[in-house]
């Protein structure tokens, strides 16, 4: 069966540059880790499939695949819970598979590769957070298809990819933070509307407002905010009794 050419279609350094210059406000970890997928796929020559393994203590996953070939790969893996992936993202060392039809270790995964035509693999640590391991997979239908260059290669987007995951991360949980944040302050700035409404009906103090806010929210079985919601949208409190008379 002839070869896949055996040239890169992207240097290692236009790979990183790349990678550098995604966004971290436009990119989700999920598209990071497509992106390391797909530049792997072009930087290490020789017609490879590439996926990115996570794991995060529960099921290992496949966040990111440049085919069905590698997916199936990685799947046989998980089922039989060995296999290069999952050593190389445990133990954070790089693990190769010079020669399928002679490999010992994983025979599961073996068994799988030599069916899919996949005579060698690599597979390199993706140590993303003290929660989050992972690994870079390479599946090459040749025998002995990583040179020291394509070795390193993968050494080096992996290294660069775990770093920018840590970034993205950092900035979604950020992001998550500031909504919450954002979303409480707007909840607290409607009951202190709300509790205004109450004091100016009512001519009582703010613990007083806020005190029949809370009664009237365990009458209707609510919360104070929806009640305070309410008030402020319609004007009045539900099934709050003398608080829902006007002045």
């Amino acid at each position: 069966m002839p070869h896949a050419d055996r040239r890169p279609s992207l240097s290692t350094a236009q790979a990183l540059e790349q990678l550098a210059g995604l966004p971290l406000q436009d990119t989700s970890t999920a598209k990071l880790l497509q992106t390391v997928a797909d530049l792997t796929q072009q930087v290490v020559p020789g017609g490879v499939e590439a996926s990115v393994t996570l794991l995060d203590g529960q099921r290992p996953t496949t966040a990111a695949t440049t085919g069905p070939l590698s997916a199936a790969l990685d799947e046989a893996q998980y089922a039989s819970d060995q296999g290069p992936c999952l050593h190389s993202a445990v133990t954070g060392e790089p693990i190769e598979v010079a020669d399928t039809r002679s490999e010992s270790r994983w025979a599961a995964f073996v068994q799988q590769a030599l069916a899919h035509g996949t005579l060698s693999s690599l597979s390199v640590p993706l140590p993303i957070s003290t929660d989050l391991a992972g690994s870079l997979n390479i599946y090459a239908p040749q025998v002995g298809a990583f040179t020291d260059e394509a070795r390193s290669a993968a050494v080096r987007l992996a290294s660069y990819a775990a770093g920018a995951a840590r970034n993205v991360r950092d900035y979604e949980a950020t992001q998550t933070l500031v909504e919450r944040l954002r979303t409480e302050l707007e909840r607290d700035d409607v009951v202190h509307q709300a509790e205004g409404m109450v004091i100016e009906r009512h001519d009582v103090s703010a613990e007083a407002a806020h005190h029949l806010l809370t009664e009237a929210a365990g009458r209707a079985g609510s919360t104070v905010q929806h009640v305070a919601a309410r008030l402020v949208g319609t004007g009045e409190l539900p099934d709050c009794g003398p608080a829902d008379a006007g002045p």
